[in-house]
């Protein structure tokens, strides 16, 4: 009995270290995408030479060989890849802020370069012909914009708005409200088709109430209207006339998409408590937004959009509204506003899952930017969270320096003391960084593409020179 338990031991004990053996002897695989690789993660061949090409030891050289480029590589970028290897071991990229930033870059950067909205469409003669027929009448009218319904609203109840205007237009887009005069101009020239929908329901010197027209809030007067007594012959203009009409058939085309996706993800609005919403925003300084914790409810259960790939919550939807809206003017908001964000969003949302369902991995520009943004978020927090707010000085500290360098520093401690400190923090941060650097190296198995690193060279080499 004895022996065998002796012998079920060392079996035990034999595949402990088969296993140990095997975990610590896994292939290390390669991405052909990095330049220098950390684990699984690394530095892209596009983030690397758009940030290469920005450094002085591009532009002060006119050859490169593969040890100049690991030389830069060691110097300039190897300390961040360190720190971001690092912060993914601390857990830093479970943290829910940086969470919510990488899923609200990652839903804009795939809606934004969907297939659907560089496809070409199909014009056809009659669609042409009918757009053709629209341009017989030329319309003069003023438009004024803004993110908010309230601020619209209440522009659209003064009868004299816009009226007695001289000052530039130019300087007037760059702040709302935007104004925007525009003359004699035929249908579908210059702002989008909803504008000439609306001015042909209205007469001259009328006004439409607040209309949407992404993404913003818009009031058109009509001005003036006339005949265009200038209009060529269809076959004359019909090469503008393609022009000008791709762009009314694109947007039209993405809408019918959009449309399609909704059922294909069974994405749907919940009927949410507005109240809740409204009362969640608040203003300082003229810019508004809404605070998490003034919400009555469930920020990470509550749901504004549903599908069949996943959920958008209060919470999402509270980060996708602040950062969409950052630079925008809100006194007040209402339920308007509330409202056609959740349409554009859902639209959006539409989007970023059929693109996201699609293997985009071959637009390297596109995987460029997610992932370079998700490290710099990483980045950021490290250096915060390990270096800045670990190194502290003391007044004891500064003292101590001031008298040991009296010479350098001329006047009472009181009133260089915070220079002093400044000084002081700046030292130990740069020393405690050169630190976790040289940690790292040592911890860390840094591996470098080096048939890449070759044809780079050969490649910066070539553009130097020619």
């Amino acid at each position: 009995m004895t022996d065998r338990i002796h012998i079920f031991k060392k079996l035990v004990l034999f595949l402990l270290l088969l296993g140990f053996y095997s975990c610590n002897n896994k292939e290390f695989k390669l991405n052909e995408d990095y330049v220098v690789q950390i684990d699984d993660i690394g530095l892209r061949e596009g983030v690397f030479e758009r940030r290469f090409k920005l450094t002085k030891d591009f532009s002060a050289h006119k050859s490169f060989t593969a040890n100049s480029l690991k030389n830069s590589i060691d110097n300039i970028f190897l300390p961040d890849l360190l720190f971001i290897r690092k912060a993914y071991e601390l857990g830093f990229d479970k943290d829910p802020s940086i969470k919510k930033n990488n899923f609200e870059f990652k839903v804009n950067a795939l809606a934004s370069t969907h297939p659907i909205n560089s496809k070409s469409i199909f014009i056809s003669d009659k669609e042409l012909k009918d757009f053709y027929e629209e341009k017989d009448v030329l319309y003069t009218f003023q438009i004024i914009q803004h993110n908010s319904f309230w601020a619209i609203d209440s522009i659209s109840k003064n009868p004299n708005w816009g009226k007695n205007n001289n000052s530039n237009v130019k300087e007037k887009r760059k702040v709302m409200p935007r104004e925007l005069s525009l003359g004699k101009r035929s249908y579908g020239q210059s702002v989008p088709i909803e504008v000439y929908k609306e001015l042909k329901k209205i007469k001259v010197g009328e006004s439409t109430k607040p209309i949407y027209i992404a993404p913003t809030w818009n009031i058109i007067r009509l001005i003036a209207k006339e005949d265009n007594k200038k209009l060529t012959s269809f076959a004359k203009l019909k090469r503008t006339l393609v022009k000008e009409f791709e762009i009314i058939g694109k947007q039209k085309q993405i809408i019918e998409f959009q449309d399609s996706l909704l059922k294909k993800y069974k994405i749907e609005k919940v009927d949410i408590n507005y109240s809740k919403i409204l009362n969640s925003f608040v203003t300082k300084n003229g810019i508004g937004f809404f605070q998490q914790d003034k919400y009555k409810g469930n920020l990470k259960n509550d749901l504004v959009i549903t599908s069949n790939k996943g959920n958008i919550t209060v919470d999402d939807f509270f980060y996708f509204f602040n950062k969409g809206n950052q630079f925008a003017i809100f006194n007040q908001i209402t339920k308007e506003d509330v409202q056609v964000f959740i349409d554009d969003l859902t639209k959006h949302y539409a989007l970023y899952l059929d693109h996201n369902s699609m293997n985009y991995g071959e637009n390297k520009i596109l995987v460029d930017q997610i992932e370079n943004k998700s490290n710099k978020l990483l980045l950021q927090k490290f250096i915060r969270d390990e270096i800045t707010r670990k190194v502290k000085v003391s007044e004891d500290e500064a003292r101590d320096h001031y008298n040991n360098n009296r010479k350098i520093w001329v006047g009472e401690f009181d009133k260089v003391k915070r220079s002093i400190i400044s000084e002081l923090r700046d030292k130990k941060i740069k020393e405690l960084r050169e630190s976790l650097i040289e940690q790292y190296k040592e911890k860390y198995n840094v591996v470098y593409n080096n048939e890449l690193i070759k044809q780079l060279a050969e490649k910066y080499t070539k553009e130097k020179n020619n």
